[in-house]
């Protein structure tokens, strides 16, 4: 898949998540084997509350796991152009 094509499907329902998936790709997809990149879009699959409730430390499953990671979850920073 290109990036473009994984950036949107980064695009969600839910701001939170645009928002980290947004910066994750942005900061470290690059740094992603192709497999961790294979994983990272199958995890694009996965329903959005399963997302953001993973990413605020609910048990995910464990191929996701060096995924969850990477991941930092928005805050509200008025000097960060990206919100």
């Amino acid at each position: 898949m290109t990036q473009a094509a994984v950036r949107w499907r980064c695009r969600r329902g839910l701001l939170e998540l645009d928002l980290a998936l947004g910066r994750f790709l942005e900061d470290g997809y690059e740094r992603l084997s192709p497999p961790e990149r294979a994983v990272f879009e199958e995890f694009l699959t996965e329903h959005d509350a399963d997302l953001w409730a993973w990413m605020q430390g609910v048990p995910a499953p464990a191929r996701y796991a060096p995924i969850l990671k990477s991941f930092t979850l928005p805050r509200c920073d008025p000097n960060d152009d990206r919100l």
